[in-house]
């Protein structure tokens, strides 16, 4: 017991000692100990590798300037279970270096010091280092003489053509998908020696042919996998039909011969699908993301179910009945088949839903269901369109952010469907495109900079991208005068766009 006493003795000892202590103290901010402002520094940079980084931030109320020292230092922004590296690379206060960092996402720092005080200032930012000119934009995925390949077209609206060529990595046989995954995707390198390093969180592209899919290292265009290389049980049938992933915890989506694969990017992975999800169904070739989880809706053709899945899962799991005012609609064995379903494009929360236009194998009627996301209901409505309506013989639709109706194309037109019922005029015709073009896909891209309609065309040798500023949200009509008309050589499949 003698050393708890000790212990108890020390305490009091320490205690009465705070209790007596009557000096006065005098306490000062950190503004009056260190008055300086650090202005005119942006909160996102980016740059290229190789390219020179010049920033000339202003500093207010310097009372002697001659007794400041300035350091510019990066760290890692996010690393694998270890301590970020810090690489100094400059000592002045306006910093003009050449940039030989990986590429990937930093954190730049600078510090003004005062020596006098041994203290300093400290302003942060986020700086991410690009191995090439590919960042924000568009991606054309096309291709040409049984070859995929993508374009891009960069925010000043300079176009690089034939991407995956330039590396030698095109895929065989036409154009199918594409999708960018902005982080937490895996991979395993595997040196000539035999040494596996595994890379975190890294930027990729997954791409899809009818004959192959690929996965890329967004940031230099490095192949990761190709189709033997991207599932830890390879399938029997190579039959790319489309993918999906969520950026935000790394989850991703493949269709592939009718099955349902995935990658659970918040569970140790090396960026391989899973086995396909347990069940005897045949998938429309649409994913339609349906919540902030991650969850897909998918059809199935064989039995006429919708089902729901997530990444974590093994299965395909069924839907409820849903309820729509008095009537009760089963999403099983349904007397309906899947003429088109198609989710807008959106990076702002709750911005999302899709449309599902389906035809009764009974009497031959149609139905459009329009889908929110994130939302306890799968559908918002199932109503009936009229069977003269031209939108039954459209194979382009594409979902608006928000508002019930549809966006359609007929060879060169461009028409919306307003979904609410009781109208008499339920068609419109938006605007035409010139006649040697064919409409090939639409998709409406909403975010914080941008709200339009990008259409791709087809002529006989070329693509040809038309973006159509849409007037508000919720409202159909378009600013018929294109914002921005691109074109390049191939056949147009599929289009995304870029945004971080």
């Amino acid at each position: 017991m003698k050393p708890i006493v000790i212990i108890i003795n020390l305490l009091f000892f320490f205690l009465t000692s705070c209790v007596n202590d009557t000096g006065n103290y005098t306490y000062l901010s950190a503004e009056d100990v260190l008055p300086i402002e650090i202005k005119g520094l942006q909160e996102d940079l980016s740059v290229i590798q190789g390219e020179r980084l010049r920033i000339s931030p202003s500093i207010e109320k310097m009372d002697d300037p001659a007794r400041y020292t300035y350091i510019w230092y990066v760290t890692e922004a996010q690393t694998a279970g270890a301590l970020p590296i810090k690489t100094n690379i400059g000592n002045e206060k306006i910093l003009d270096v050449k940039i030989n960092l990986d590429a990937g996402s930093y954190l730049l720092n600078f510090m003004v010091m005062d020596e006098k005080k041994d203290i300093y200032k400290r302003k942060q930012v986020k700086l991410e280092v690009r191995a090439s000119n590919m960042s924000t934009g568009w991606y054309v995925l096309k291709d040409q003489n049984n070859e995929t390949d993508f374009d891009y077209i960069d925010s000043e609206g300079t176009i690089y053509e034939d991407v995956l060529a330039k590396g030698g990595n095109q895929l065989k046989g036409k154009a199918v998908g594409m999708s960018y995954q902005s982080g937490r995707y895996y991979h395993n390198m595997v040196s000539n020696t035999g040494v596996i390093t595994k890379l975190t969180n890294q930027k990729v592209f997954h791409v899809l042919s009818t004959e192959d899919i690929r996965t890329f290292n967004a940031q230099n265009m490095l192949l990761f996998k190709k189709y033997e290389d991207e599932f830890y049980s390879l399938p029997p049938v190579c039959n790319p039909q489309g993918v999906i992933s969520q950026s935000t915890d790394g989850n991703a989506f493949l269709l592939n011969a009718g099955k349902l694969h995935s990658i659970y990017g918040m569970s140790p992975n090396i960026g391989k699908f899973c086995a396909a999800k347990v069940g005897e169904y045949s998938l429309f070739p649409s994913l339609i993301p349906i919540n902030f989880f991650g969850d897909v809706l998918i059809f199935d053709i064989l039995k006429h179910n919708f089902y729901t899945s997530s990444t974590a899962g093994t299965s395909v799991d069924f839907v409820n009945d849903q309820k729509i005012e008095n009537t009760t609609i089963s999403l099983t064995n349904m007397p309906f088949e899947m003429i088109n379903m198609s989710a807008g494009s959106a990076d702002i929360n709750n911005a999302k839903q899709a449309f599902a236009l389906m035809k009764n194998t009974e009497n031959g009627t149609y139905r459009i269901a329009q889908i929110p996301y994130n939302s306890s209901k799968i559908f918002n409505n199932f109503n009936i369109v009229p069977n003269d309506a031209m939108i039954i013989q459209s194979k382009v639709i594409a979902a608006p952010s928000s508002g019930n109706f549809v966006y359609f194309a007929i060879a060169n037109k461009i028409y919306y469907y307003m979904n609410a019922t009781g109208l008499k005029e339920k068609e419109k015709l938006i605007t035409t495109i010139p006649e040697n073009e064919n409409i090939y896909f639409m998709n409406h891209i909403y975010t914080k900079k941008m709200n339009v309609l990008a259409v791709l065309t087809n002529t006989a040798n070329n693509w040809k991208l038309y973006l159509y500023p849409i007037e508000s949200i919720g409202n159909p009509e378009l600013i018929t005068k294109p914002q921005s008309v691109f074109t390049g050589s191939g056949t147009g499949r599929f289009l995304i766009y870029r945004d971080k």
